[in-house]
């Protein structure tokens, strides 16, 4: 009997297994997060508000008049004032790299026999690994994106407390905080860190001896 195309993938996915589906989600999403920026900063001064954004060779700023989108500038960081934020930029997406090159060989040895037969303390060293090389693609931009942002002369004479705030400066109102490209990647760790842990988690439980076949639990 032949399946619907949509069944029939479907059922082709979930025969993956857990394990690698997180590790593909984490890859999708690894892959959109590269895409797109990881840091915004919008001034809002009188009926005008500049939404900046700023990916990975590039920022882009939007303009809103009175609510409304007037246009939008897109130019290098070499053209830019935020030569420091471009280089831990730089770095960030480096690193997010490495975290998506690393899901892919985990999902690849996963899909292989290594993977499968791999002792408890190999999966151990894996589930780690990818752990945290994740950790440091969420936490690096966040701790050193708002020091790099502070020295830039296009940020102002502020100081940008962390990833996340807003303050006022004259008639101007300041917000700055995560881009999506930063959600995705925070959600493709997670996902990408479970589905590493799945196989060491199993071969722990599997180490676990059964009880033997005429015991039964104590009486209250």
């Amino acid at each position: 009997m032949r399946l619907p195309p949509l069944r029939a993938w479907a059922k082709r996915l979930w025969s993956l297994g857990p394990s690698r589906l997180a590790l593909g989600l984490a890859i999708l999403l690894a892959l959109l997060g590269l895409a797109l920026p990881v840091w915004s900063l919008s001034r809002f001064t009188g009926n005008t508000q500049d939404i900046s954004t700023f990916s990975w060779t590039r920022m882009a700023t939007d303009r809103f008049q009175s609510g409304e989108w007037t246009g939008t500038t897109i130019i290098p960081y070499s053209s830019s004032a935020f030569p420091t934020v471009a280089g831990v930029l730089g770095l960030s997406y480096a690193i997010d790299v490495a975290f998506l090159l690393l899901a892919v060989v985990v999902f690849a040895m996963f899909s292989l026999k290594i993977g499968r037969t791999m002792p408890t303390l190999g999966l151990l060293v894996t589930s780690l690994l990818v752990v945290g090389v994740g950790l440091l693609a969420i936490f690096y931009p966040t701790l050193a994106i708002p020091g790099a942002a502070t020295t830039d002369p296009g940020t102002g004479t502020f100081t940008v407390s962390g990833f996340w705030g807003s303050t006022n400066t004259g008639p101007t109102q300041v917000s700055w905080g995560a881009g999506l490209g930063w959600w995705l990647v925070l959600i493709s760790v997670v996902s990408g860190s479970v589905g590493a842990a799945i196989p060491y988690l199993k071969s722990i439980r599997a180490m676990v001896p059964p009880p033997p076949e005429d015991w039964q639990p104590p009486a209250r």
